[in-house]
């Protein structure tokens, strides 16, 4: 099926700048759509928190964004290649952000892409969530706390007074754990999602403070609910941020 891309790229429209979408290392950024010229085939997006420059270095780039199709949601992708940085660019409303100027080509297609993002967690976003491992059950934020999360995997922070006693001091890379996970916008009456996944340690820095271990978990066996209510999560999240930095 062709899409119409005036009706999936249009202003507003959250979507993800990708870089190398078809190696073995792609990676994204958040942005948002500001405008739209379709006879040109130009469109202007926000400069995502880490900043596309000059010396981004990159041998493709689309921009994606997720959309319901066939009862199911599809990530649609467009290949785009950048004009120009815009250190001034004017809002609708008057106000002036940085944003970019890219062209695109070709047709949509869909994009498969599990791309890292790591949302640092903030004070409207946020995630608590329960750990199991050795047989010890530690629940956030009393015994841990969330640093970020991404579509891959979560970063976690443990006192070590609460490792010590729980015997998980000596926790080292490729341990397994299972977790539970509230996913929750704060300002809303309930959780945007509840996801139960099972992670292995990926890496571990016993200094993280002189007080703190932290570890850094790999998703395992992520099913496809977990993984389109983690997607959601987070880019709703992104795109908040930008949002407001934007001032629409």
């Amino acid at each position: 099926m062709e899409f119409e891309i005036e009706k999936i790229f249009a202003p507003s429209c959250g979507i993800d700048l990708v870089f190398n979408l078809s190696s073995l290392t792609p990676y994204s950024r958040s942005s948002i759509i500001y405008d739209v010229n379709h006879d040109t085939r130009e469109i202007i997006v926000a400069q995502p928190h880490v900043k596309f420059t000059e010396n981004t270095e990159f041998n493709e780039l689309h921009i994606t964004t997720i959309k319901l199709h066939d009862n199911k949601k599809t990530r649609l992708g467009l290949g785009c290649t950048p004009v120009q940085i815009l250190s001034q660019y004017r809002l609708a409303n008057r106000n002036t952000a940085e944003a970019i100027q890219l062209r695109y080509s070709g047709n949509i297609t869909e994009a498969n892409i599990r791309a890292a993002f790591r949302l640092s967690l903030s004070a409207k976003f946020a995630v608590k969530g329960k750990i199991t491992i050795r047989g010890q059950e530690l629940f956030s934020p009393k015994d841990f706390s969330i640093r970020d999360i991404s579509l891959n995997g979560i970063g976690i922070v443990i006192p070590k007074k609460v490792a010590q006693v729980h015997g998980l001091l000596d926790i080292e890379r490729g341990n397994e754990m299972a977790l539970a996970l509230i996913l929750m916008n704060l300002e809303q009456g309930k959780p945007m999602g509840t996801v139960p996944v099972g992670a292995k340690i990926a890496r571990v820095n016993q200094n993280y403070s002189p007080s703190h271990i932290f570890a850094g978990c790999q998703f395992v066996n992520i099913t496809t609910e977990t993984d389109s209510l983690l997607n959601q999560f987070i880019h709703t999240a992104q795109i908040d941020e930008l949002q407001k930095l934007s001032g629409i």
